[in-house]
């Protein structure tokens, strides 16, 4: 038979006269859920800000940028990229005739070059995010506006606040290789842009 020894679990001293001990304490806590998601309201289309518009009409050409003569107004940019590096392009939603100054910067998108394959990457601000991302990426220059023909797409749920596709594109008719990047943007407590 075992002497008259007591023994007590956990780490905060007890008081008394008489007695030693430690106790601990547990909170038990009911029903918690964990934090919704952040919530996101729809901004609209972004595009990767590059040095050719689509249209064809000056008034919505305000940099006066050479034209891919795509549509008469729309508002977008392609890049073209002649030589192998890294490039960085600034991510606009809602800038139409091509003024940034009515639109809302909300990131950025780097494309990486080595001559048969670029690494095209979408970094969002802090506060947004993309529900879809449609890339062309083609030695030749773009025929089309509609991002569902681009060639590359991809859908998040739950949205991304960044994204990396690596696509084989190289240039074999010396004008270098082009690129159209566009999303489908939201943010969280921002109104609604377009």
């Amino acid at each position: 038979e075992m002497g008259g020894e007591t023994a007590f679990g956990g780490d905060i001293a007890g008081t008394g006269t008489n007695r030693w001990y430690y106790y601990a304490e547990y909170n038990v806590v009911c029903c918690q859920t964990p934090p919704p998601p952040p919530s996101y309201d729809k901004l609209g289309t972004a595009f990767a800000k590059g040095g050719y518009v689509f249209t064809t009409d000056k008034k919505s050409n305000p940099e006066n940028l050479p034209s891919l003569k795509l549509t008469r107004n729309r508002w977008g940019w392609a890049i073209n990229i002649k030589e192998i590096g890294y490039t960085y392009y600034e991510l606009w939603v809602g800038a139409g005739l091509n003024y940034t100054s009515k639109g809302m910067l909300v990131g950025g998108v780097s494309i990486e070059y080595n001559g048969s394959q670029a690494i095209v990457t979408y970094n969002l601000d802090p506060g947004y995010a993309i529900e879809e991302a449609h890339i062309y990426a083609g030695d030749f220059k773009p025929t089309t506006l509609a991002p569902g023909q681009y060639g590359n797409t991809a859908y998040f749920d739950p949205f991304v606040s960044s994204y990396s596709l690596t696509v084989d594109v190289s240039d074999s008719n010396g004008d270098g290789v082009w690129f159209i990047v566009h999303a489908v943007a939201y943010g969280s407590g921002v109104s609604n842009v377009n």
